[in-house]
């Protein structure tokens, strides 16, 4: 049986029978994958606490005769264990990690998702983000601009006219996948949401900053909103899928 090595981020863990586990990852050499952990449940498994969801893992793994190869050796390289310690910070970062598990397929490699799943990890480890909201709508918009629905904006996605200060009545056409002028913004259209020329400011903030330097954006909080409406729209509407993280999220926010 062929054996192979792989460096990944745990995204999930999944029960397999009285003990085995399946063991979820998104790695820097092939994507998303999932493997057989075998006694992994049992109290003195030496791989349970290399496979914990977030960590950064060396993994060894051999070729399975059914679906699923398996892992014969695991070594975490970041616990990210400040992340850990925190419920607030930790609840973003599951939903990096569920987010990616929801729109990436098993064994399509992108450094790209990896180099951005890594550096989400690190910043919200860092505790340098006042406002971690900002970063995790930086990061859903990054991915799916990764992913190949990079919205247009800067102009009108039927006729090409430039937006500007003076533009009104933009609308988003989530069908389109961009905004749209006054001209071209067709009334009673349910699949075009209203958004003013400062979001999409927003947006393209989104898409020109570096993601360490999005929490130092300086942005009206309306204009963020609809920003994040936008973004929020446009993931569902591409990929119909919601995500419980969201909710978790929310409710670390009233305590």
């Amino acid at each position: 049986m062929r054996s192979y090595k792989l460096t990944g981020v745990v995204l999930k863990n999944k029960d397999l029978g009285e003990v085995d586990g399946i063991v979820t990852l998104f790695t820097k050499e092939i994507g998303k994958i999932s493997l057989k952990a075998k006694g992994v449940r049992k109290i003195k498994s030496k791989l349970s606490g290399h496979l914990m969801p977030l960590n950064i893992t060396f993994i060894q793994a051999v070729q399975g005769k059914g679906s699923l190869d398996t892992i014969t050796g695991a070594v975490s390289k970041e616990h990210f264990s400040s992340l850990k310690g925190d419920l607030k910070f930790l609840s973003f970062a599951y939903f990096f990690l569920e987010i990616i598990d929801k729109l990436t397929f098993e064994k399509e490699p992108s450094e790209k998702i990896y180099d951005l799943l890594i550096k989400g990890l690190q910043l919200l480890d860092s505790k340098n983000i006042e406002k971690p909201e900002i970063l995790k709508t930086a990061f859903s918009y990054n991915l799916i601009k990764i992913l190949g629905h990079k919205p247009k904006i800067d102009s009108c996605v039927k006729c090409s006219i430039p937006f500007n200060l003076e533009s009104k009545k933009i609308g988003f056409d989530l069908n389109l996948g961009g905004a749209v002028c006054k001209s071209c913004n067709e009334l009673n259209n349910k699949d075009t949401l209203p958004v003013s020329f400062d979001s999409l400011k927003v947006i393209n903030a989104f898409d020109k900053c570096d993601l360490k330097d999005i929490s130092r954006l300086i942005m009206k909080e309306k204009y963020f909103r609809e920003a994040l409406k936008i973004i929020n729209s446009f993931n569902y509407y591409i990929f119909e899928k919601d995500y419980k993280s969201e909710n978790l999220i929310e409710i670390i926010k009233t305590f």
